[in-house]
């Protein structure tokens, strides 16, 4: 069987990220504790490359047992008014 990447143990990093050609920039990697209620402290390193401040939000997707956050857009709706003014309006057919 290929190796995957996946093997060395649950802080492994996925395939996409060890591979230095496919990625430009150097992985942050944190153990974090969940707290009494569930609670993850993200390390003023995770926020400061994310660029994330209070009351942002972020997208928490699981999947099989691994946790993956994003960083959502600050304004999505503004977002959205951008792409769609830079795509052009929508011609009819």
């Amino acid at each position: 069987m290929a190796p995957t990447g996946m093997e060395a143990g649950p802080l492994a990093l996925p395939q996409r990220m060890a591979n230095p050609q496919r990625s430009m920039s150097k992985p942050l990697v944190e153990v974090l504790k969940v707290g009494k209620r569930g609670e993850l402290v993200l390390p003023r390193r995770v926020r400061n490359s994310l660029k994330l401040q209070e009351g942002d939000e972020v997208i928490l997707t699981v999947v099989d047992s691994r946790i993956i956050l994003e960083r959502r857009a600050r304004n999505f709706g503004a977002y959205l008014d951008v792409i769609s003014t830079a795509v052009g309006p929508k011609r009819d057919e």
